[in-house]
């Protein structure tokens, strides 16, 4: 989202032709940088670790499409593109098709011809495949992120300053045939089934189906977000009780909405600590060898580790502790390159999963997760 309001407001549209090329280059990047990319890490004859053909059955490889200004469909989307950027970004003055169309047609035309991009370049893209990996696997937000967000932020104008940038938003009319908005659809979905060799629709059929969709989203998805934004809200002002904050049920088929008051978290201890299932460790003493975490842990919280996990990959358990003696003299970030086969996550630390025991040898439940900061 950052990224998107930087290239928006720091480097804004400002002519129809940098809207024709902005509808380019979505062309180039949904059609065929995209496409290519996707081909690059899962080749055609692609297995995966149990022999199986990553395309096979329902799944089809798609195909790049290269653009053709001749092509009426890859010249719908650019001209429905343009047109829609140009009436959002404040160039033109109406949504609608203009009198001498035509004459805009053959000019968006005769200028996208000309426009080049650059090649693709292949980069290799972590995609997970396996469906039996979790969600906590999933990257998380690291300090590199952070630093960047940041120096978004600094670059942003204040809300004084920016007073001359404007945008329209564009509510989604199907029925209006002067507008583009079914135009735009019918050309991205079209295109999107072509790359896929899916037989494509004509421009009723997608009026007809976008028809059917937009109910389903301005309702139930329209009124979860209202109520998870209202919890925000709460959130930002600070100062909240719990019994401010509500959860929220609703099914609006019958139609119901029930609002309840949350209930406290589980208070849980160990040694002389308090916890909750949203607290973590955080452990800031620089990379040490698995040895001196243990102790750490069995010095300054007062409990013996069972087990270390990252992600699904298993660091240490105490009852294989003999067989792997060779891992309590190595840094943990070794530990963890060595067992996963793989580089540390991006960032500066990495979470681990424990399980532990006080020093009376009671275990503990859920023991809050590990925040290790190696650098």
């Amino acid at each position: 989202t950052l990224e998107t309001l930087d290239k928006t407001i720091n480097t804004p549209l400002r002519t129809f032709d940098d809207c024709i090329r902005w509808a380019r280059e979505q062309f180039e990047e949904y059609y065929i940088y995209k496409t290519k990319s996707l081909l690059h890490n899962f080749p055609v004859d692609y297995v995966d670790q149990h022999g199986t053909p990553f395309w096979s059955g329902s799944k089809r490889p798609p195909t790049p499409i290269q653009y053709d200004v001749n092509n009426p469909l890859h010249l719908d989307f650019v001209v429905s593109g343009s047109f829609l950027k140009a009436y959002t970004s404040g160039i033109i003055e109406s949504e609608l098709k203009p009198s001498d169309y035509e004459k805009h047609i053959e000019y968006i035309k005769n200028y996208s011809s000309q426009l080049t991009f650059p090649e693709y370049v292949p980069k290799k893209v972590k995609i997970t495949t396996d469906e039996s990996v979790t969600k906590e696997e999933a990257p998380e937000y690291t300090d590199e992120d952070e630093i960047k967000s940041k120096n978004i932020l600094q670059r942003l104008p204040s809300p004084c300053h920016a007073k001359s940038f404007k945008m329209r938003p564009l509510q989604f009319e199907k029925d209006n045939d002067d507008n583009f908005h079914i135009d735009f659809i019918h050309a991205c979905a079209n295109l999107r089934a072509s790359a896929y060799g899916i037989r494509t629709v004509t421009r009723l059929d997608s009026k007809l189906i976008a028809g059917k969709i937009v109910p389903a989203i301005v309702t139930t998805t329209a009124a979860v977000v209202g109520f998870v934004n209202l919890e925000l809200y709460k959130l930002v002002c600070g100062d909240k009780k719990l019994e401010d904050y509500r959860n929220t049920f609703l099914n609006l088929a019958l139609p119901f909405i029930g609002q309840t008051e949350p209930i406290k978290p589980v208070l849980r201890k160990y040694a002389n600590k308090s916890f909750t299932l949203w607290d973590r460790i955080d452990i800031k003493i620089g990379d040490i060898t698995l040895k001196q975490l243990l102790e750490y842990f069995k010095k300054e919280h007062q409990i013996e580790v069972d087990m270390l996990a990252v992600g699904s990959a298993l660091v240490y358990a105490s009852w294989t502790a003999a067989r792997s003696k060779d891992r309590l003299s190595k840094l943990l970030s070794q530990v963890v390159k060595d067992i996963t086969r793989k580089p540390l996550p991006p960032g500066k630390y990495f979470m681990l999963e424990p399980t532990a025991r006080d020093l009376e040898g009671k275990d503990i439940e859920d023991l809050p997760r590990i925040c290790y900061w190696h650098s």
